[in-house]
């Protein structure tokens, strides 16, 4: 019965759609989540600084840039080195 339902109403702007739609919404959310110390989380705000700490953690550059070199130019580029360019 509920393949007969889907062929028939799921491509449709139905009620029925709207209905599974919102089915599919509520349990795609994340309600809670264990932190690092394995605590259940499940108040909003430290979820999101949950989430954003470990984006944070996982994509920070393990790369430091301690390079000293410094390339001198002129600042201005004069007629004749245009024309010889």
């Amino acid at each position: 019965m509920a393949r007969k339902e889907w062929l028939a109403n799921s491509d449709r702007n139905s009620r029925y759609f709207h209905q599974l739609m919102k089915v599919r919404k509520s349990r795609s959310k994340i309600i809670k989540i264990k932190d690092s110390f394995g605590v259940w989380v499940n108040d909003l705000t430290q979820l999101q600084h949950l989430f954003v700490n470990e984006f944070k953690a996982r994509f920070k550059s393990s790369h430091t840039c301690t390079s000293s070199f410094r390339l001198d130019l002129p600042e201005k580029v004069s007629e004749g080195e245009i024309t010889s360019l």
